[in-house]
């Protein structure tokens, strides 16, 4: 007996017909994923001319804006947002520590520079009820007199000058006593005229005891007498070649005046 084999347990094949229908749709479908990728290239396109995108190139996003086009800076209000935009801390804002100091009312020993070339500004002058008598300070006598406006030699700072006072002779430590009644106004370290004693009088007149030593007898607001001892002789430090010596200066209506012819030296 001969055995028979049928088609019955094989798989059928496609016929050609239903595998070109499938090939057809598969393109089909990748044309239309094209066509979408290029119509949303192209409304993208077509949407860059919209407001939304004219914002976004303001804004910086794009470099596409021609530099004529680019925005101008205040530089005023830059500078202004600069400074607001600092923040400070609590402990930032808190002041700095002051530190005070307790100085002495001690006189300071330090030479500084009065301007006795120049005569000091007084108020109106008040007319003293008695004409006010004037004496010698030293026993000592004048050995430079006042010039004036007219310069003169100085040996010791080897110009010429001025010499708005006179100078009375005396050995070094002499007392030195007040012309006349008077309130002292400073004691003051001078660097060009050394130690040196202020005092106003009555008819507001003021005398400088100039070079006077290192003890200092009177202060500011003490009042003296004719003849009181203010001081004792030292030196002037602008007129060391002449020997010690006091150089007194007197000014009287803002204006210094030769001494002498008060103390009745001429």
């Amino acid at each position: 007996m001969s055995l028979r084999f049928d088609n019955s347990g094989e798989k059928k094949r496609p016929s050609p017909k239903k595998k070109n229908k499938r090939s057809l749709s598969f393109y089909a479908a990748i044309l239309l994923c094209v066509g979408a990728v290029a119509l949303t290239v192209v409304t993208n396109r077509a949407d860059s001319g919209s407001p939304a995108a004219e914002d976004a190139l303001s804004s910086g996003q794009s470099s596409s804006l021609p530099f004529d086009d680019l925005p101008t800076v205040d530089e005023t209000l830059a500078d202004s947002w600069l400074i607001s935009d600092v923040t400070v801390s609590p402990a930032d804002a808190q002041p700095a520590a002051v530190t005070t100091t307790t100085t002495s009312a001690a006189p300071s020993t330090q030479p500084s520079r009065m301007n006795i070339t120049e005569a000091p500004s007084v108020p109106e002058v008040v007319p003293a009820s008695a004409p006010i008598s004037f004496r010698m300070p030293t026993g000592g006598s004048v050995t430079s007199g006042y010039s004036g406006d007219e310069l003169v030699f100085c040996a010791t700072m080897c110009d010429w000058r001025v010499h708005n006072g006179i100078d009375i002779s005396g050995e070094a430590g002499a007392e030195v006593r007040a012309c006349a009644d008077g309130i002292v106004e400073n004691f003051a370290a001078d660097i060009i005229y050394g130690n040196t004693a202020i005092v106003r009088h009555a008819d507001d007149s003021i005398m400088y005891y100039c070079g006077l030593s290192d003890t200092q007898m009177v202060s500011a607001g003490l009042e003296v007498h004719a003849g009181d001892v203010i001081g004792y002789i030292g030196e002037v430090p602008c007129e060391l070649e002449d020997g010690p010596h006091i150089h007194l200066a007197m000014v009287r209506d803002g204006k210094f005046i030769d001494p002498a012819p008060l103390l009745g030296k001429h």
